[in-house]
């Protein structure tokens, strides 16, 4: 590096420091504070300024230092008893000509700009997006900015960009490439910019935590792949006119969101299965004799099963409901889940303390992530009914498979 260029480097170095040194403080943000400063010795200057094998780079951040200073951007402190070495750099100039020179934008209009980019927000009724909206508004009535929010000012346009034109709960959801496609006009954009900000937000903000990305842009309206719906069993239902009985299909059936939109409804059995995982839907379809029927939720259910829920949910007053699901925080989650959006007086099937510890031995080691999870349930009232089993999984450190229930034992 030529002497110049080192020289401009440093200087680049040093206003930088001082920079962070002065977002970080209370001055930054209107407060009263001292006037950024560092000591060139505890800064990451520091191993170039004592390099003794590369003396010219200590005279490359005295050249730097000495022309800010002339610049009256800086005050140099030097070390006593005449070293010739500098202690400490001050920043001499007001912050609006530091952030000038560095064309960067000071905290306080930053603030300004968040608080103006997600005012266009405050009417969207998405659950998820009015908690979002809610805790970055304490932030930045605090001056502070919301660090879960893009700090590049084009990804976070585009982020809201996306966020409006999410599709509504009772709209089915979009193919990624053509969301893509539709609000930026380019196919790929959404995938290389904005869906890994909008992953953070829905693991932060959403009402239910999913087990996959797929999942949790599911939830927000974007697919990766079409969701569809596994039901088995008995039920009378119509569709264009013409009327089906599901037990003609004794492997059960799978519907796309189109299908399920258009189709009626008209007639349930006695008892409805939810069930959590596949394997185990297809073995009490293939057992058959039972009058029920048994609808495969996919884990958190996709926007395909939740439009088949609604129908449910309207006709299933004199219809015992049951759910089967994984013994851990997943299965729990989603129970509630179903519970609080579809079917009130829910029951919960072979999810209790006793059918845990029936099936100890082929029980998995819970992960600390997991515990941690289970903890949280405990401190919450409306996951009361479950603090038993909860309890269980925690002393015996183990969780449950709902596929393992299939073994005779």
């Amino acid at each position: 590096m030529y002497p110049a260029e080192r020289r401009k480097h440093y200087e680049q170095e040093i206003l930088t420091i001082l920079l962070e040194k002065y977002e970080h403080s209370l001055a930054a943000v209107g407060g009263a504070g001292r006037r950024p400063q560092f000591r060139l010795l505890k800064s990451t200057l520091a191993a170039a300024y004592t390099d003794e094998m590369d003396l010219d780079q200590r005279e490359a951040i005295h050249a730097a230092a000495q022309e800010l200073a002339q610049q009256g951007l800086i005050h140099i402190v030097w070390e006593r008893h005449g070293t010739g070495h500098i202690e400490r750099i001050l920043l001499a100039a007001d912050a609006p000509q530091l952030y000038a020179r560095m064309g960067r934008t000071m905290p306080l209009v930053r603030v300004e700009e968040y608080r103006a980019s997600l005012s266009v927000l405050d009417a969207c009724p998405l659950t998820w997006v009015r908690a979002l909206c809610s805790e970055a508004g304490e932030l930045l009535a605090r001056n502070k900015l919301p660090a879960f929010l893009p700090k590049e000012t084009d990804v976070r346009e585009n982020l809201i960009r996306a966020i409006l034109a999410l599709p509504s709960a009772a709209e089915n959801s979009i193919p990624k490439r053509v969301f893509s496609q539709h609000i930026f006009g380019d196919s790929k954009y959404f995938e290389q910019f904005v869906e890994a900000p909008l992953l953070r937000l829905l693991r932060r903000f959403a009402e239910e935590p999913c087990e996959s990305d797929a999942e949790y842009l599911d939830m927000a309206g974007i697919s990766v792949h079409q969701g569809k719906l596994w039901i088995a069993g008995k039920m009378a239902f119509s569709l264009h006119g013409s009327a089906y009985s599901l037990a003609d299909f004794p492997g059960g059936i799978g519907l796309t969101y189109d299908t399920v939109a258009a189709m009626e409804v008209d007639a349930l059995p006695r008892s409805v299965l939810t069930v959590e995982n596949l394997t185990n839907a297809e073995v009490l379809a293939r057992d058959g004799g039972a009058d029920q029927l048994l609808i495969y939720t996919a884990g958190f259910p996709n926007r395909t099963v939740q439009t088949f829920l609604q129908k449910i949910a309207a006709l299933h007053t004199s219809v015992e409901m049951r759910h089967w699901g994984d013994l851990d925080y997943g299965g729990i989650r989603i129970f509630e889940y179903l519970r609080a959006h579809f079917f009130p007086a829910l029951i919960p099937y072979r999810m209790g303390a006793e059918d845990f510890y029936a099936y100890l031995s082929f029980a998995h080691t819970l992960t600390d992530m997991q515990r941690k999870r289970l903890m949280t349930l405990l401190e919450r009232t409306e996951f009361s009914a479950w603090h038993e089993l909860i309890r269980t999984l925690l002393h015996e450190g183990k969780w449950l498979e709902q596929e393992v229930m299939l073994l005779e034992i």
